[in-house]
């Protein structure tokens, strides 16, 4: 039987895009060494992480999550720890 069910099927978001602002001197830690620690959350989280340039000056850096919530959530929390133990550490 094809077609599109009915009856008491619950709608399910399977995809949502998160942008979070964070400091630009995180940015090099986030990305670590060869791309090393941004490839680890992207496998970690499952998420498409997209890290935008910053403008010329700008002290932040826009980065899009997109993936279903809980990967979306999984790699905001892993970036997240990145910026906490950035900020601590200087």
């Amino acid at each position: 039987m094809g077609g599109f069910g009915g009856g008491n099927h619950q709608t399910i978001i399977t995809n949502t895009t998160v942008e979070v602002v964070v400091p630009r001197t995180v940015v090099p830690a986030i990305y670590g060494e060869d791309g090393g620690c941004l490839r680890q959350i992207r496998e970690i989280s499952d998420a498409k992480i997209i890290i935008n340039d910053p403008k010329p000056g700008a002290k932040e850096t826009l980065i899009i999550i997109s993936g279903t919530p809980e990967q979306t959530h999984a790699a905001q929390s892993l970036i997240q720890a990145f910026v906490i133990c950035e900020t601590e550490a200087s």
